[in-house]
């Protein structure tokens, strides 16, 4: 997802230089319509297609602060130990994982969820197999996302489309509020009861 996400980013800035300059080769639909653009043109495209990049940006922020993990978990023997971006206990275990000649060989023909597997059954290396394991268990599947747009359709009709942000964040919260299971045991367990004088006398 990660790769995906940077391949479309610098896709639109590959499409925006192109625009500017007036290139229209990825461009075949408008290429048909006008051989050549105007600068007024040319800033309005690159305007629309900047305005894309910065909303998808919003959506999908940099991966940068995880390209350490990320690249130790892809590739494991080609990362630099002596790097400041491990500390010591780290480091050492992750010379000892590239000095070892039969995991590199695993490296090479397992799928690298197989390949983890194979590391964290040796025992030998807690810090670094921990840290792959951290990679292994990001939510990577848009589901969520895609039922809570879905939901949002319901709710931002035609007929409602002045609904500002902050309520539709909360009519969703809302929406989703009868997923929630309410423990009434627990509250009632917790809540301390009111006995009323008269209740006390009689």
């Amino acid at each position: 997802m990660r790769d995906k996400v940077k391949s479309f980013k610098l896709t639109l800035n590959l499409y925006i230089l192109r625009i500017s300059k007036g290139d229209l080769s990825n461009f075949p639909t408008l290429q048909s319509c006008c051989s050549q653009l105007s600068d007024a043109q040319k800033g309005q495209f690159t305007a629309l297609l900047k305005d894309l990049s910065d909303k998808f940006e919003q959506y999908f922020p940099s991966f940068d602060y995880l390209s350490t993990k990320f690249q130790l978990f892809t590739s494991p023997f080609t990362c630099d130990p002596f790097s400041t971006d491990y500390d010591g206990s780290f480091a050492e275990e992750l010379i000892k994982l590239q000095c070892d000649s039969s995991l590199e060989n695993e490296h090479k023909i397992l799928l690298i969820y197989e390949f983890w597997v194979a590391v964290c059954e040796t025992k030998r290396f807690p810090l670094v197999t921990n840290l792959a394991a951290t990679v292994l268990c990001m939510f990577g599947t848009t589901y969520v996302c895609e039922a809570l747009f879905s939901e949002m359709k319901h709710v931002k009709s035609k007929t409602r489309s002045r609904l500002s942000d902050s309520n539709l964040t909360l009519v969703l919260r809302i929406m989703n509020a009868n997923k929630l299971k309410v423990n009434f045991s627990e509250l009632v367990r917790k809540k301390r009861c009111q006995v009323s004088k008269q209740a006390l006398v009689e």
